[in-house]
């Protein structure tokens, strides 16, 4: 049993042992080490909604400490999630655990899945991101977005392409949310969901298949993968047609997937000269970034000179004779304080006394001599 003890998370050990009640005589164990014989262990992520299953070919991931016992280094990346709800006793039983049907019982009642029903929402989207209390919890709890004010979701009502699927539970307490696109090619798009648990985000995500909707594939911050409907799927270079131009609206949102925006087009993946970028939460209308050609840092579009390539204010400057674009390792700095570029300093004349460069019939040439002087130095 130490071993055993040994190779589960504190998070789970706490709930079968501490919340459950769960007596340790109650654990029925294989007569062989669970560990060396099966070579998987179980941990319990954050949310408490899901166990961690390890294969043996991923024992590296631990080590034995000076009891000669192992320990678990638990590392997201280096797990498989399971349902706890539907795989409690093969899980346990994968550890060479049974727990009796009584211990079982408890167990699945504590994650018992809710009653779910459903909503999709096209006005009123504003009031179910302004929610916000204690009871919210998973990436639900964790979204940027949630418990922002209602100015910054009237841009969802006034453009019919965007829709709000709602998840509520039994007692009809707001649990899960994603948002609902209408591509350019009449597809409805599930974009990330949003619940208070793992399970919650995949009920969001089967009733929207079932619905014959697409669902983004990868829940998560990333760009598209794939998305997945019914029995097909489609590319993720899709693309929402907007009524209006984002200067329309007082507040745009944190638009998840759909990130991209030229003229009046809202695109899921990146595309080259966006108008602006969805990806801030203080509601916004920002430009996009754009990398300088020179020293590769980024800036806003708005903050940046552009001569065919796209270069910072550090990096380039516009020359106040002939108003080019120039870089500033091209550039000069002339007498009157004014930034120039090379061809426009063939205008000035440099004074031998200050050497400070001033137009040519502000500088006057000693008689047989190749010195040249300011009307400041001639004095």
């Amino acid at each position: 049993m130490n071993t055993l003890l040994n190779s589960i998370s504190p998070d789970l050990e706490y709930l079968l042992f501490g919340e459950l009640k769960i007596g340790k005589d109650e654990l029925i164990f294989d007569e062989h080490n669970p560990l060396d014989r099966k070579g998987c262990c179980l941990g319990f992520n954050v949310s408490r909604d899901q166990l961690a299953y390890i294969p043996v070919s991923r024992l590296e991931r631990y080590f034995m400490n000076e009891d000669g016992k192992y320990c678990q280094l638990y590392n997201p990346e280096h797990r498989k999630n399971t349902a706890v709800q539907s795989t409690v006793k093969k899980c346990l039983r994968a550890c060479g655990i049974t727990l009796p049907d009584e211990a079982i019982d408890r167990l699945q009642k504590y994650f018992k899945t809710p009653v779910l029903h459903f909503d999709i929402l096209e006005n009123g989207i504003d009031s179910v991101y302004a929610k916000w209390n204690d009871g919210l919890r998973g990436s639900l709890r964790a979204s940027c977005m949630q418990g922002k004010s209602s100015d910054f979701f009237t841009f969802y009502e006034q453009e019919a392409c965007c829709k709000l699927l709602v998840a509520f539970d039994e007692n009809n307490e707001f649990v899960g949310r994603a948002l609902l696109w209408q591509s350019a090619d009449g597809h409805i798009l599930c974009d990330r969901r949003y619940g208070n648990s793992y399970y919650i985000e995949e009920a969001l995500a089967e009733y929207a298949i079932a619905q014959g909707f697409y669902i983004k594939k990868n829940n998560n911050y990333e760009q598209v993968e794939e998305w997945q409907g019914k029995n097909d799927a489609i590319n993720q270079f899709q693309k929402v047609l907007l009524e209006n131009y984002l200067t329309d609206h007082r507040c745009v949102p944190f638009c998840d997937t759909f990130q991209w925006v030229k003229n009046k087009t809202l695109y899921c993946y990146e595309i080259d000269e966006a108008d602006y970028r969805l990806n801030t939460t203080d509601g916004d209308l920002r430009q996009e970034y754009i990398q300088c050609a020179t020293c590769d840092d980024s800036y806003p579009v708005e903050d940046m000179y552009y001569d065919d390539e796209y270069y910072c204010t550090s990096c380039a400057f516009r020359c106040e004779d002939c108003d080019d674009i120039c870089l500033e390792s091209h550039g000069y700095t002339v007498a009157s304080g004014s930034r120039v570029c090379e061809s426009c300093l063939d205008q000035y004349s440099c004074c031998s006394e200050c050497e400070e460069s001033y137009p040519h019939e502000e500088v006057k040439y000693l008689a047989n001599t190749e010195v040249s002087l300011c009307e400041d130095c001639r004095r």
